[in-house]
């Protein structure tokens, strides 16, 4: 039994720093991206990143909007991020740690 963790970020106007982002969760499978609205060229970074999901959906609110991009990820565990943070290669390590230790009779 495998672990997953799906990344999910909410977007909008974040064509500076997504790629940043985005580069960062290069190893997780899946990154789903909820776009709010850009008028910018965020969604074409993002379509640009083999493990991105891209949705588009109207803000309504921080948390209902973190809360509907979580509900298009695929896997069970979620590691929510703004569209201006980067993870570390540290965050990472630690991550596949805790991803191993909630694995029954492994």
């Amino acid at each position: 039994m495998n672990t997953k963790i799906s990344a999910v970020i909410i977007s909008k106007n974040a064509e500076r720093t997504i790629g940043r982002t985005l580069r960062s969760l290069s190893n997780f499978d899946e990154v789903v991206i909820l776009d709010t609205g850009s008028t910018d060229n965020t969604m074409k970074i993002a379509q640009s990143y083999h493990n991105v999901k891209l949705f588009q959906a109207a803000f309504n609110g921080f948390g209902k909007s973190k809360n509907d991009a979580a509900n298009l990820a695929q896997n069970d565990w979620i590691f929510s991020i703004d569209s201006d943070e980067v993870i570390t290669p540290g965050l990472i390590k630690s991550l596949r740690q805790l991803r191993f230790q909630f694995l029954p009779n492994t």
